[in-house]
């Protein structure tokens, strides 16, 4: 009998801890591309990606400078993972508090009038999107630009989204994003593979 007490009131304690237990999670998509970290308490986490301790240590630390920190990544790659963030606009998408949020696009072509005709499609976009955004999840400080850079070739994105949830709705959460993450992983490696069959016809 007294085991099966200390079971359950392991069992409470974890359902107490997944109910009330917050979790902290920091997404930065950058030139780098995208950086996932967790923070239970003191405990950061790195989830993506998953690096080895020796590349971690290759790599040079960044500068403080605000215009390197916010380098921003490319356009298309960062359209791929789009579909997450349907998948975290599902059920009690509006429970969930997301700030910091920044999201900076710089655009930027060879051509400079497809640049400037660009550069209008964009701050359209934004006007679309950000209306969206604020609907479906809470996000109390948002920090969103468009701005033009005629040096660049291509468009670059930088975003910086934080959120604040309990461990319970960082599960489910999760299960989602999992789901989304393998039918990306599996989109890109039929990509990859119809690539290749291109190059061996040719």
């Amino acid at each position: 009998m007294i085991p099966l007490l200390i079971v359950l009131a392991v069992v409470l304690v974890l359902v107490l801890a997944a109910a009330v237990l917050r979790v902290g999670v920091l997404a930065v998509y950058d030139r780098d591309g995208p950086t996932v970290r967790a923070r239970v308490g003191p405990v950061t986490v790195k989830l993506y990606p998953r690096e080895s301790k020796k590349k971690e240590k290759a790599s040079s630390p960044k500068s403080g400078k605000k215009e390197e920190q916010e380098e921003g990544g490319g356009l298309e790659q960062f359209r791929q993972y789009l579909p997450i963030l349907r998948e975290m606009a599902g059920p009690g998408a509006k429970a969930l508090r997301i700030d910091p949020f920044v999201l900076h696009l710089t655009w930027g072509l060879p051509d400079p009038a497809l640049a400037a005709v660009g550069f209008g499609l964009a701050n359209s976009a934004m006007g679309i999107l950000w209306p969206v955004l604020d609907n479906t999840f809470h996000i109390p400080n948002p920090d969103l630009g468009v701005a033009m850079d005629f040096q660049r070739e291509w468009p670059a994105v930088y975003c910086r989204a934080g959120l604040t949830l309990t461990v319970g709705q960082c599960i489910l959460l999760g299960m989602r994003l999992l789901r989304s993450g393998a039918a990306l992983h599996k989109n890109k490696k039929e990509g990859n593979s119809h690539e290749s069959e291109q190059h061996t016809h040719q």
